[in-house]
């Protein structure tokens, strides 16, 4: 069933910057938010319940005067503010430089169909230490306070369940930060994705 969702638009690096000070900020913040003795769920607890705090929802026209604009995770960090996408995207960096394994964390772009009228969002997927499943990790909606044990599954979530999975970003590397963005079919909802192994095929890209 998987092989339905083959990637069809394959992997273009993101153009960002990589230099020192952009990632030694990266580094920093990450070292101040999780302790060493956290479990990899308490970390992307921690980094979730500070995007939701220090950052503030606006939309790329506002912030850069043009519909849509990528840029490094820093630059969110350093204005303190973020579309959804991009919010999402330093929840996902921020994860894998407090030792959150890269493999354990995307981002990703969805797009849900509601009586005929059709809205994008961009939110974390994280597959939970505890027991594999992925879970949502969702900066804009309040899930703070929300701890990873008592998320359910995404294809059971039901503020998710219906979206299609359009893309995704993949952190390569911290040193130089590289990452890619790609692009899959997403031709079904996340609530047809339940079965063992079913997301780990397709978000292994």
């Amino acid at each position: 069933m998987w092989k339905r969702y083959l990637v069809v638009g394959l992997i273009a690096c993101l153009l960002l910057p990589s230099s020192a000070s952009a990632v030694g900020m990266m580094e920093r913040l990450a070292e101040e938010i999780v302790r060493n003795s956290d479990s990899y769920d308490q970390r992307m607890q921690k980094v979730e319940d500070w995007v939701i705090e220090n950052i503030e929802y606006v939309s790329d026209q506002s912030l850069f005067g043009r519909e849509k604009a990528t840029y490094h995770p820093s630059v969110t960090i350093r204005k303190g503010k973020a579309n959804s996408e991009d919010g999402a995207f330093l929840t996902q960096s921020l994860a894998v430089y407090a030792g959150v394994p890269r493999k354990n964390v995307r981002t990703i772009i969805g797009m849900n169909d509601v009586r005929g009228k059709r809205s994008g969002h961009a939110w974390t997927l994280y597959k939970r230490e505890e027991d594999g499943a992925w879970v949502v990790v969702d900066w804009t909606r309040g899930a703070q306070g929300h701890s990873m044990s008592n998320r359910p599954a995404v294809f059971l979530d039901p503020n998710y369940r219906e979206y299609r999975i359009l893309a995704y970003v993949v952190v390569q590397s911290k040193w130089p930060f590289r990452a890619s963005y790609v692009q899959i079919a997403g031709d079904v909802p996340i609530s047809q994705l339940g079965l063992p192994g079913e997301l780990d095929r397709l978000l292994s890209r």
